[in-house]
């Protein structure tokens, strides 16, 4: 009996904690897995958090810098192993602007860290990237 609740008691915790998870939370979330699909190639996936034409053009535009590479060296380069959130910030129309920070290899002296904001917002019960500004 003690076992049956202290799983019920697990159960609920894990349900509560994943009810409360902030726009925040959830917007940094898509951002990661659509850099890292788009890293790794997938650009269906990629484009399935997208929610503009500007975003689908930067999806498409990835698309055709990385197709020029060697896909031996993209498949060794594990690109997708430095995505982190530099910050999140929420504004007062909706929109979440995650500032994404995507580390260069430790083997390539030349290339630097790539900074990129993304802008998302709630659409239909799910934040979807509707414009990638471009860098300062």
């Amino acid at each position: 009996m003690k076992r049956l609740t202290l799983i019920c008691i697990s159960l609920f915790s894990l349900l509560m904690m994943t009810a409360c998870s902030s726009p925040k939370s959830e917007a940094e979330q898509v951002t990661k897995k659509f850099y890292k699909a788009l890293l790794q190639g997938r650009f269906d996936e990629a484009s399935s958090y997208t929610a503009s034409e500007q975003a689908q053009f930067y999806v498409g535009l990835f698309g055709m810098v990385l197709s020029a590479a060697d896909e031996s060296e993209l498949a060794a380069a594990n690109l997708d192993k430095g995505i982190r959130i530099v910050s999140t910030e929420q504004a007062d129309d909706g929109t979440i602007e995650c500032t994404v920070k995507i580390e260069k290899e430790e083997t390539d002296e030349e290339a630097d860290d790539s900074i990129q904001r993304v802008i998302l917002k709630e659409i239909d019960g799910e934040w979807k990237i509707v414009s990638i500004p471009i860098n300062k």
